[in-house]
């Protein structure tokens, strides 16, 4: 037995990773028959992982809808290693909350898991992005009193067995973004079906920009009298890639397209 801890631990090809993990499972078959006596038979089944990893940043290195290999190791040489598809992408900056903007990525299989040697270090710098500075500019003009922004992108993979294995390819993509602000004069918020221009800003100067995406509800439209709490709401909105027959874009705050075409 080997007894570590997680501070050496690592993904290739990203930085300042605070987190990563797997799920490794051989999906069994249970059966029972005239012949088992009562209980329960197992037979082997198709081999299938997954998993994720956190980082501090606003923008990783891979996208839903890429394929990777990913290597996650624990202490430098060992760890977890495979062919795998980017499921989805979740970015998070908790304005009022304060700390850093993070990013989860999902991952799946896309061929077999090798478990054992896996070398992976990161010796780059930490440079984490203070949430206090993420924003939302919609319609061309910042929003006041946004306390937290939640986006998610997801690629919706379709997975088939090929020897045992459980493979995948990028399927179509969708995109939400959340956002809790606080607004007393309801009359200011955006109503549902409203198709926005979201740019959302990860850093003073570099944004995820958004068009279009449209309101789809709004919620926590609440006032607690007794508790004296402030009043808000949380704007709910979803990816609407065409309106009025003319194509939108999802653009990454480094400038490149990760579908359509930003002009």
């Amino acid at each position: 037995m080997t007894v570590i801890c997680g501070k050496a631990g690592a993904v290739t090809g990203e930085d300042t990773v605070t987190m990563w993990e797997v799920t490794y499972t051989g999906q069994p078959f249970e059966y029972f028959a005239s012949n088992t006596d009562g209980a329960s038979g197992q037979l082997a089944g198709n081999n299938d992982w997954s998993g994720s990893y956190k980082v501090l940043d606003g923008e990783p290195a891979n996208m839903p809808g890429d394929g990777i290999t990913f290597t996650g190791s624990v202490d430098g040489t060992n760890g977890c290693t495979g062919t795998a598809i980017i499921d989805s992408i979740t970015v998070t900056a908790p304005i009022a909350a304060g700390g850093p903007v993070t990013t989860v990525v999902a991952f799946s299989s896309n061929g077999a898991l090798t478990v054992g040697a896996a070398a992976a270090t990161d010796v780059t710098e930490p440079q984490p992005l203070p949430a206090k500075l993420a924003k939302l500019n919609i319609a061309a003009g910042d929003i006041a009193g946004v306390q937290s922004i939640t986006m998610v992108i997801t690629s919706a993979n379709k997975d088939y067995v090929t020897s045992g294995e459980t493979n995948r390819i990028a399927g179509n993509l969708t995109a939400t973004l959340t956002y809790d602000i606080l607004e007393g004069a309801y009359a200011n918020l955006p109503a549902p079906n409203d198709d926005l221009i979201i740019k959302f800003y990860i850093t003073a100067a570099l944004f995820w920009d958004l068009k279009w995406m449209m309101v789809e509800n709004l919620t926590d439209l609440k006032v607690d009298i007794e508790a004296n709490e402030l009043v808000g709401a949380t704007v709910n909105t979803k990816l609407n890639g065409f309106v009025s027959g003319v194509q939108g874009w999802i653009t990454q705050p480094s400038g490149t397209d990760l579908w359509g075409t930003n002009p």
